[in-house]
């Protein structure tokens, strides 16, 4: 048996500490370092604007991924990245009890982006290679059921930790302590994935221009049939999550006083981190099923509906300011996630139809990919200021988030889908 062959029978090996180590990092930068710094008295202005700016390396995957293609193999990049990761993220924990902790954690954060970014693309290649088409399938609903875990671990279970270790001492020591639970769980994941992920035949240096490829790439994606509406809805579709996902957790936090609710960090990891991703899952599956059965045509319009409308339960939380314990809270979360998941299901559906049977099928999508993040990340940015200038109203900010929905239905009107 070769090599190749022999590790095409040892997925459960490496699969899902492999999609563990994947989900972690990217989800403490881009969801829970809001919560973070929201806890540790950072104004929102300026942590939605400098979080947003760490998330871009993950938007700008398709021009890096040339580097990564050209130089090492891909388990190098996975086994390189992964010491680098563990290693940022326990010096993130030691970070989080200095004076200077914001910009260090900042800078910390950007490594830990870079870093997870090429982990990305090496992993995901190296998954393609390792495996054949019918393993590939297999394990997709593993890898990304096991991504979800990271989800809940980085989100729910660091927050969790926080918030009962800083019950007993302070917020810095809470959150110093839950980050290193991560940098902890990263480290066995990476020393599971070293024992796990075997050699692979792997071509290095090679004499391909990845980079004219990219741009080959590009003006195919361009090019396409509708591509005016198709890449509008791309980037239009998403304005109202993007203020959303900057602006809830602070409003969670925040005492009654500054317009907030007063959850504590411990309850904010489980209703938003722990239930809410739950419902963010269970509504991406039911969107898989009905789109399956219905088709994407006739499942379009009411997943956007499903996704847009529960909006509105963030400006009621805000204006009628139940007290921490109440379960309206968990319900509104919980709806607006799952309503989330369907929409966005939905989302990659229209960017999976307009990709087609293009010749550069997958840098195609990837490009469609960042074209998301960025639809994220830009009005991130402007998250907080708007915030402020709102006059701190989260009722005001909700609400806007509700208007932002708009120009993105606007542009599924015009939708062209195979």
């Amino acid at each position: 048996m070769n090599e190749k062959t022999s590790c095409k029978t040892s997925g459960w090996r490496w699969v899902p500490s492999l999609y563990v180590f994947q989900g972690i990092p990217s989800s403490l930068v881009m969801t829970t370092s809001s919560l973070i710094y929201a806890n540790m008295g950072v104004p929102i202005a300026s942590f939605a604007f400098w979080t947003s700016i760490v998330c871009l390396p993950w938007s700008l995957k398709p021009l890096w991924a040339p580097f990564v293609e050209r130089y090492s193999t891909k388990l190098e990049w996975v086994r390189n990245t992964q010491t680098i990761l563990a290693t940022a993220f326990l010096i993130l924990s030691a970070a989080m009890m200095s004076d200077s902790f914001y910009p260090l954690s900042l800078g910390l954060m950007l490594i830990i982006a870079l870093a997870s970014a090429s982990h990305d693309i090496a992993c995901d290649g190296y998954y393609m290679m390792a495996l054949d088409d019918r393993q590939q399938s297999f394990f997709v609903g593993i890898r990304s059921t096991f991504y979800r875990i990271a989800m809940v671990v980085a989100t729910g279970l660091v927050p969790l930790i926080a918030g009962n270790v800083a019950m007993t001492s302070n917020a810095p020591t809470g959150w110093s302590v839950g980050i290193g639970a991560a940098g902890i769980t990263l480290l066995i994941m990476a020393i599971l994935c070293r024992a796990g992920m075997p050699q692979i035949a792997e071509p290095t240096g090679r004499q391909d221009d990845g980079l004219k490829i990219f741009w080959r790439a590009l003006r195919s994606f361009f090019s396409h049939d509708g591509a005016i509406a198709a890449v509008s809805f791309f980037f239009l579709y998403r304005l109202g999550e993007a203020i959303l996902t900057k602006t809830v957790l602070p409003f969670l936090n925040a005492a009654p006083a500054e317009g907030g609710l007063g959850i504590d960090v411990a309850r904010c990891g489980l209703i938003y981190g722990t239930f809410g991703v739950l419902s963010l899952v269970a509504g991406g599956v039911v969107g898989g099923i009905v789109a399956s059965r219905v088709g994407i045509r006739r499942a379009l319009w009411p997943m956007i509906l499903m996704m847009n409308a529960p909006n509105i339960a963030y400006v009621a939380l805000a204006a009628l300011c139940p007290t921490a314990d109440s379960p309206w809270v968990a319900a509104a979360i919980m709806t607006e996630q799952f309503g989330y998941g369907l929409g966005f299901t939905a989302y990659m559906l229209v960017m999976l139809r307009y990709v087609g049977d293009a010749e550069y099928k997958a840098a195609e999508y990837a490009i469609g990919t960042s074209i998301m993040s960025l639809s994220l990340i830009l009005p991130g940015m402007a998250a907080g200021s708007l915030l402020e200038w709102l006059g701190g109203s989260f009722a005001s900010i909700f609400a806007l988030a509700c208007v932002m929905t708009i120009p993105g239905m606007v542009a599924a009107a015009f939708l062209k889908i195979k």
